[in-house]
Order: structure tokens, then sequence, then C-alpha cells
């Protein structure tokens, strides 16, 4: 079972018997959206060590 059907599974459980894509589309969006900002994290901390020369 991948993360996101998992959280899906914990969103239904604590919601009754809702509406189970919209869980885990709410889900996805919010792990892709924590994805990229670490991704930019990481790339703007880079960019910086470059620029300042370290």
């Amino acid at each position: 079972m991948t993360k996101i059907r998992l959280l899906a599974e914990v969103g239904n459980r604590e919601q009754g018997t809702g509406n189970r894509e919209q869980w885990t589309r709410i889900d996805a969006n919010t792990i892709i959206k924590l994805l990229l900002q670490e991704v930019y994290s990481v790339i703007s901390y880079l960019l910086l060590e470059v620029l300042m020369g370290y």
C-alpha cells in the first residue's frame, strides 16, 4: 500500500465513509506541495552557497 493510499484510508476512518477519491486527492496534493517545498529549500540553499563562494 502506498503512502498516499494509506493516508486516504486513515482519512476515511476519521471521517466515516466519505468520498475516498476526494481524500486521496487532498492527501496527494498535500504531499506534493511538501515535497516541492523541500526541493525548493535545498535548491535555494545550494544556490546561496554557490553565490557566497562557500
